[in-house]
């Protein structure tokens, strides 16, 4: 009879690890799951940030030279562009640097070369602003040409105001300051 007794507390034991080892499991799923909401948050966040960056640099460039086509793509991108050339920009944070491409690797390179260093992210964006201003002016000049007229503003594919590009760029203000609250409250 006692090694019955024996035998039935050490299952019983064993049945309390058991249970308390499954709590714990879960505990830390949750704790998992949390992580990986705060992660996505601060993706969001980054983004929205870097949407707001692109829509400022493209509100910036219009107002300095309204006969430039700007805008933002369906990535939140930068887009710059007259008739046929164009480059588009994005922060890229890691590489502290703006990423410059376009459909003509040979326009964006010679962008790049020329303005290696304005495309530093702790540059002033006056004066990528004025990089950027200088190039498209400059390159349509070699060509005999000037850049004029008043160019289109075009947000994730649809032709756009002035103001909708200032309401676009506003609202990615909004964006990050509501899911830093969502973050906070549900975090």
């Amino acid at each position: 009879m006692q090694s019955f007794s024996n035998a039935l507390n050490i299952l019983l034991e064993e049945e309390h690890d058991a249970s308390e080892a499954m709590q714990q499991a879960l505990h830390i799923h949750r704790k998992i799951e949390a992580t990986k909401q705060s992660i996505n948050d601060l993706y969001h966040r980054l983004n929205s940030l870097k949407n707001k960056i692109n829509a400022e640099l493209a509100v910036s460039i219009k107002k300095a030279m309204p006969a430039l086509n700007v805008g933002i793509d369906k990535n939140g991108y930068c887009k710059i562009g007259y008739k046929t050339k164009h480059i588009i920009l994005n922060p890229d944070i890691e590489g502290r640097s703006w990423s410059v491409t376009s459909s003509d690797p040979r326009f964006s390179n010679k962008f790049i070369k020329l303005h290696r260093r304005t495309l530093m992210i702790n540059v002033n964006l006056d004066n990528l602003l004025q990089a950027i201003v200088g190039y498209f002016r400059d390159y349509y000049k070699s060509l005999g040409e000037s850049v004029v007229g008043d160019g289109a503003i075009v947000i994730e594919g649809r032709i756009s105001t002035f103001t909708e590009l200032v309401d676009w760029r506003n609202r990615g203000v909004e964006e990050v300051a509501l899911n830093s609250r969502m973050s906070i409250h549900h975090g």
